[in-house]
């Protein structure tokens, strides 16, 4: 069976409306693009987790850490 395997980031992000809005603004500011995206609830319901393909990980990585 052939397969690709990606680098993605997992965010714990705000569980709220807007929480993922927030994260996409700093990923936007960034110059990094977001290529595809999948959300989870955690066991904390104040957080949720987003798990994002996006076009430059080590800018996106950088730009979260420093927010």
């Amino acid at each position: 069976i052939a397969h690709n395997t990606t680098e993605c980031l997992a965010v714990r992000m705000p569980n709220y409306p807007g929480g993922l809005a927030e994260v996409a603004r700093l990923l936007s500011v960034a110059g990094v693009n977001i290529d595809y995206m999948y959300g989870s609830s955690t066991a904390d319901a104040t957080t949720a987790l987003g798990i994002f393909g996006v076009s430059d990980l080590e800018r996106a990585l950088d730009q979260l850490s420093r927010n």
